[in-house]
């Protein structure tokens, strides 16, 4: 064990030093644990270390250098070994047509006991890391047939993959090991959506992979529209749940229906799913909930329809009737009766929040600085805004922050679109308009003619050599 203090300054002059005890087993975290009103952090006298590869004596810049310096498929292979973490999925293009793909990283070899999901004992060796896989033994693809690869954090390769594997490396570390990469990928809904789209076409343009990159169709809302179909209502809610059912399942921004399904499955999760399981596990409404829920719907009379908060038991047409009538009356209390003035955007909104001001808690300066807008897209579609069910609001968590199309023909027509722009400055009114423009997926050429002749004077004259604009 290594004991050593690091001293973290802050910008008022204060400091705070902490002590890192740190092992073989990575650093122990369980020393700032915060403790419980009756005095103990809850772990007694065990203390918790955390191994992590990106802990561990890297040069990543190398890898940066070498991508770009990359002249062929090997060159960029190459360079990505260097990229050892965090693991990323790296994709590869080049000027003669030659498409490729690469998982780097730094994959740690297990013994099978130690599945790398919960901590292990570290009073023995049983659990240790043995080693790395490979780089050689990475799942990479190149040139593939159907011309095409996508990359959307689902699964990277098919299970079989890991028997394979482990068949290669069992001579040197035995059958007993653990070669799983992850064990909660992606369930796949963006993955197939975007897999649909590209093959729909033989011909992609620019126009086409935007209008990709845009895509907003919420695929568990399509899988759920036949059972919402025959469910009975009152006058009202029926009106309003075959008003929904006209839909496309494009969350847009300016989509009433997008709001009206987004009021109903924000209810879902917690109803379906998390008041049987208490406070043991708890599912949301990305991709696992909704993988859950769809695998749920041809089992009519399963318990977990069934609401627990009430004397009855529901059958799933129960619940969802009850889930939609709630949905329903909370749209006409938050955005009027009339639907045709409904919009998804209305609840749907991106707050970006400027820091350092943005969070002084001095809410005429916070409301000069942090900008939110109307905003299109959902969880788990192409077009990825995601949010929480189980927050009080719609508010976007995550969402695109650039969107990119090369054109290795002709770098010049190659189009982009940085979220906020580059200034930085919240009231300019470049960060404005790009931020419209994001929710609109319109582009801009990145590296027009003039300026590429400008960049190439400037590396041949020395970038220290002023240009006219």
């Amino acid at each position: 064990m290594t004991v050593r203090n690091e001293e973290i300054k802050f910008g008022d002059g204060g400091s705070v030093t902490i002590q890192v005890r740190e092992t073989h087993l990575g650093p122990i975290i369980t020393d700032n644990v915060e403790v419980t009103p009756e005095g103990s952090s809850g772990y007694g006298e065990v203390a918790l270390a955390m191994r992590w590869t990106a802990l561990d004596p890297a040069a990543i810049y190398r890898a940066l250098f070498g991508l770009n310096k990359a002249q062929n498929f090997e060159d960029f292979r190459a360079a990505a070994g260097e990229f050892v973490a965090p693991a990323q999925n790296i994709v590869y293009a080049d000027v003669d047509g030659n498409i490729g793909y690469q998982t780097p990283g730094l994959i740690p070899i297990r013994p099978a006991v130690n599945t790398g999901l919960v901590i292990q004992d570290g009073s023995t060796s049983a659990t240790e890391w043995l080693g790395y896989v490979p780089a050689d033994l990475l799942p990479r693809i190149y040139n593939p047939e159907r011309g095409w690869i996508h990359s959307a954090n689902e699964a990277l390769a098919p299970l079989e993959y890991y028997d394979q594997l482990k068949a290669q490396l069992a001579p040197e570390y035995g059958d007993d090991i653990n070669v799983v990469f992850n064990r909660y990928w992606d369930f796949g809904f963006r993955g197939e959506r975007i897999v649909e789209l590209l093959e729909a076409s033989d011909q992609h343009t620019i126009e086409s992979l935007q209008a990709i990159q845009m895509d907003n169709k919420i695929l568990v809302a399509e899988a759920m529209a036949p059972y919402l179909a025959t469910l009975q209502f009152d006058d009202a809610d029926l009106a309003a749940r075959d008003w929904m059912l006209e839909w496309d399942f494009q969350a847009n921004r300016d989509s009433g229906p997008a709001a009206l399904f987004s009021a109903l499955w924000r209810r879902i999760p917690a109803a379906v799913f998390n008041d049987s399981y208490g406070d043991r596990w708890s599912v949301g409404g990305g991709s696992a909930g909704q993988y859950a829920l769809i695998g749920l719907l041809d089992q009519p009379d399963n318990a977990l329809w069934d609401d627990l908060s009430t004397d009855g038991v529901e059958d799933r047409d129960a619940l969802l009737a009850a889930l939609f009538a709630d949905a329903h009356a909370e749209l006409v209390e938050t955005l009027g009766a009339d639907r045709s003035q409904w919009e998804w955007g209305k609840l749907h909104a991106a707050v970006f929040v400027s820091n350092p001001l943005g969070q002084s808690g001095i809410s005429l300066i916070e409301d000069i600085v942090n900008r939110s807008t109307a905003t299109g897209g959902w969880t788990g579609a192409v077009d990825a805004t995601n949010w929480s069910t189980g927050s009080d609001t719609y508010d976007v968590g995550s969402l695109p922050s650039m969107r990119t199309i090369y054109d290795l023909g002709d770098l010049d027509r190659s189009v982009n679109h940085h979220r906020r722009g580059r200034a930085g400055i919240p009231t300019a009114p470049i960060t404005t308009t790009r931020s419209h423009c994001g929710q609109a997926g319109r582009t801009s050429r990145w590296c027009s003619p003039v300026r590429r002749s400008r960049l190439r004077h400037a590396i041949r004259s020395g970038w220290n050599q002023p240009t006219s604009r």
